[in-house]
């Protein structure tokens, strides 16, 4: 996957977009099955400061991505040194939420919440869908300020061998 990337970003510099969703996509998804040391190499090598990205956003989105993956495979030391050595303060809150999350400053993290309750780009969904809130949905006030915000429970989909999905109030 590297070799690929790095030839497709050289032929064809263009598709510079392209090639950091798709470098997104894949990491995030590994992140997802729980396969943190490969998506630690690869991100590891997509955020070399010698690595041109077509936005300062994708940047931003892989190195949070490298960053939890750091944190999920139990190095907090690393997932924190990533973390300092960007600038998050001009950020959107977006990425302050995952900041203060991986950093676990929940409180900070819950008022992040409520600013982004307004944001039509950051979907309610997502806090049950990522893998970046699975230990902010653990707290015992998340429940409660996701309900502030959205004005409903939050739900879980659990699956189990005798039911399909069904929706679990948390």
């Amino acid at each position: 996957m590297k070799l690929a990337h790095v030839i497709w970003r050289r032929l064809s510099p263009d598709h510079l977009p392209a090639s950091d969703g798709n470098i997104i996509d894949i990491t995030y998804r590994l992140i997802d099955k729980r396969e943190f040391d490969l998506a630690i190499r690869l991100l590891d090598f997509f955020t070399q400061d010698q690595m041109k990205h077509s936005t300062d956003v994708n940047k931003r989105m892989m190195v949070i991505n490298r960053a939890q993956a750091y944190k999920w495979a139990k190095d907090n030391d690393t997932c924190n040194k990533i973390l300092s050595e960007f600038d998050w303060s001009a950020s959107g809150d977006n990425f302050k939420l995952a900041v203060a999350i991986l950093k676990e400053k929940y409180d900070e993290a819950y008022t992040v919440m409520k600013r982004l309750k307004h944001d039509e780009s950051f979907h309610k969904t997502f806090y049950k869908d990522w893998p970046l809130f699975k230990e902010l949905r653990k707290q015992k006030d998340f429940t409660l300020v996701y309900k502030e915000c959205y004005g409903e429970p939050f739900k879980v989909q659990q699956k189990t061998e005798e039911t399909k999905d069904e929706n679990v109030e948390q």
